[in-house]
């Protein structure tokens, strides 16, 4: 109740614009493949979570930077990460499966 959500295609990918009330962009997010993230945070994925498979992974653009979120899980655990292409991935939330 405190924005509006747009979606539309640009470049053949799905992105989603969020507005507040008064109109004003608030960011843009779009899902990604793992070969979109930037180099370093592609490198950090394969040698620190390979044991662990990509579930969902979308960029959040905002007038202050780009984040990065992306959940990996195995058997046992659903893991949300968060990075900036500057940034190495750190742990956003940690989660056991029933």
């Amino acid at each position: 109740s405190n924005y509006y959500k747009a979606a539309f295609v640009y470049n053949e990918k799905h992105v989603f614009a969020f507005y507040n009330k008064e109109g004003e962009l608030l960011g843009l997010t779009r899902y990604l493949s793992s070969d979109d993230l930037p180099l370093n945070l592609q490198n950090n994925l394969k040698k620190s979570y390979s044991k662990y498979w990509i579930s969902d992974l979308f960029e959040v653009a905002k007038s202050d930077g780009t984040a990065y979120y992306i959940t990996l899980e195995d058997a046992d655990t659903k893991l949300i990460l968060k990075a900036s292409a500057e940034s190495d991935w750190s742990a956003y939330q940690k989660t056991r499966k029933a």
